[in-house]
């Protein structure tokens, strides 16, 4: 789901109740997506239906993690000791050379239908890299655009499994980087 307007700046709480219910559901590439993202325009990575309320969640295939008190680096070194990456990095509006703040995105190779399932594996996410937002745990919510795209690694298509197989920082299954790029 996203929405039309592209913004330079965190939209103000007058916007964002326009936004809100004003998202149509859209399909794009991985690349169209990230592009749209940092022309500032807004998305829900969950398909939602009416009301915006967990009743009427109804499928997510893209998963997001905000860090707003973190270090981009640190970040990107636990991926490496995960062996887990994010399909690309954005930064947001109110990222700036003293502040890091970014988001995550990763994409997953199929649609998860089931909202425990969901739920789960966006709380997996969260506790691997346990510096984001814990605001994330909510999949009705709305990220804001950004301002660059930090990291790119298109081809990172993940599995449901990819995600739950990992634990104690250990995941053999997922290949090292390969056509990863990041913005220097």
């Amino acid at each position: 789901m996203l929405h039309k307007t592209k913004y330079t700046v965190k939209p103000t709480y007058e916007e964002t109740e326009k936004i809100v219910y004003n998202m149509p559901i859209v399909k794009l590439t991985i690349e169209e997506l990230a592009e749209k993202i940092i022309q500032g325009r807004t998305f829900r990575p969950a398909i939602i239906t009416g009301i915006i309320k967990k009743d009427n969640w109804k499928e997510q295939q893209i998963f997001v993690l905000d860090f707003d008190d973190s270090v981009l680096e640190q970040e990107i070194d636990r991926c490496y000791e995960l062996k887990l990456f994010p399909t690309f990095i954005y930064t947001s509006f109110s990222h700036s050379d003293n502040q890091d703040k970014f988001r995550f995105v990763f994409i997953l190779n199929e649609a998860v239908k089931d909202y425990d399932t969901a739920y789960a594996l966006q709380n997996k996410l969260m506790k691997l890299f346990n510096r984001c937002d814990e605001s994330c745990n909510n999949l009705t919510r709305l990220y804001y655009g950004g301002k660059d795209l930090i990291w790119k690694y298109y081809d990172n298509i993940l599995s449901i499994n990819d995600i739950f197989e990992i634990e104690n920082g250990c995941n053999v299954d997922v290949p090292t980087v390969k056509g990863a790029s990041r913005k220097e």
